[in-house]
């Protein structure tokens, strides 16, 4: 299954979606790390947010920052395949 997610990453970097100069599977393993780091680390989360992973408010903050980091690396992707174009 994680392969599949790896492989998609890759379609994802052909399609100009995801930056094609960064290795797909640490991209992978990116994502894994900031979807599971709150809820592996609750203490840390806590004490660094004063809210649990758990709170409303903080899930709703953390898939906030999630969807603008996501964001930015699809921005990234962009900027890089029209300089590519030109």
């Amino acid at each position: 299954m994680i392969r599949a997610q790896v492989e998609e990453v890759r379609r994802r970097q052909a399609e100009g979606l995801l930056p094609a100069d960064m290795d797909p599977a640490l991209l992978r393993l990116l994502g894994f790390a900031l979807v599971g780091y709150p809820r592996l680390l609750p203490h840390v989360t806590r004490m660094a947010t004063t809210l649990a992973p758990d709170e409303p408010k903080f899930v709703a903050a953390w898939e906030n920052l999630l969807r603008r980091v996501s964001g930015l690396l699809e921005d990234d992707a962009r900027r890089a395949r029209g300089q590519a174009a030109e």
